[in-house]
């Protein structure tokens, strides 16, 4: 039996508020909350979407919708975010938002990066980057490092080595990162690839009956599908965008995401300090430039 799902952001907020209970009530069964965007914007509805999806008790993941290569300032892009500007800002974000049960989500769909970033092979440079960073931080957990300690004190217990065995196990999915994207965008990256190709693939195609699939993109199939951004369903006010999905377990934590550690929080702020100094001193410069 295929679950329904919707994935939401401030736009859907904007029309109107939403109401998870009844969005539940109506038969979805899973919500992809969009959490930030390039470096320095976190979604100004995450935190409620989040806090509402906890309390319907409604599956749920954060995505990040990436700009690879820049951002949009006046007079056009400027190419100072990378990867690893985006993935740390998305992972500083998800420490002040609720763990959700569902893997973290790279969107990739951004038009700007045909000026940005046109070679096909540095965008699947940036997508593994992104990626490699975001599994990471979500590839072992405080629970299972317990674990780990243990069967070092004690070689024999069982219930340690039960617990590494579950969590290297996770249903055969060897990336905690899922891939979002559409045809036109499968095709503008270089693939297959090593690293995409190992994360879950929710793919955009509006399309109906389900869409073809080309294998040349390096899966056998997708694990979620986006089949309209016109749907209509109770708990959300006007369109939105609907999904479906056989199954949820590919994309779900067996376990909660781990806290960053004092050390880590701080070489993030330090990184997040010096890209704004960075950025301030090329606006200084243009500033100059033009006579100011």
């Amino acid at each position: 039996m295929s679950i329904l799902g919707v994935d939401l952001s401030n736009h859907n907020a904007n029309r109107g508020p939403v109401n998870f209970d009844e969005l539940k009530a109506a038969g979805c069964g899973f919500a992809w909350l969009k959490a930030t965007e390039g470096v320095d914007f976190v979604d100004p509805s995450v935190h409620a979407f989040a806090a509402g999806c906890v309390a319907a008790e409604l599956p749920f993941a954060y995505y990040h919708f990436a700009t690879p290569g820049g951002s949009r300032v006046p007079g056009g892009y400027k190419k100072w975010w990378d990867a690893q500007d985006e993935a740390n800002d998305f992972l500083a974000a998800l420490e002040t938002l609720p763990p959700a049960p569902c893997f973290p989500i790279l969107d990739f769909e951004w038009s700007g990066m045909d000026e940005c970033l046109p070679d096909p092979r540095e965008r699947a440079r940036w997508c593994r980057e992104w990626i490699a960073i975001v599994h990471a931080a979500h590839a072992s957990s405080g629970a299972t490092d317990r674990a780990r300690r243990a069967l070092e004190l004690d070689p024999s217990d069982e219930g340690a080595r039960d617990a590494i065995e579950r969590a290297n196990a996770r249903a055969g999915v060897p990336s905690y990162v899922q891939f979002y994207s559409n045809p036109n965008y499968l095709y503008a990256v270089t693939l297959p690839d090593p690293v995409i190709n190992l994360c879950p693939l929710w793919y955009a195609r509006w399309t109906s009956p389900p869409p073809p699939f080309d294998p040349a993109w390096g899966w056998e199939k997708w694990d979620i599908w986006q089949y309209t951004d016109k749907g209509e369903i109770d708990g959300v006010t006007g369109r939105v965008d609907l999904n479906t999905c056989e199954s949820l377990e590919p994309v779900t934590f067996d376990r909660r995401p781990p806290q960053l550690s004092p050390s880590q929080r701080i070489k993030r702020s330090v990184r997040k300090i010096r890209r704004q100094c960075d950025e301030l001193a090329l606006v200084a410069a243009e500033l100059e430039r033009g006579g100011f």
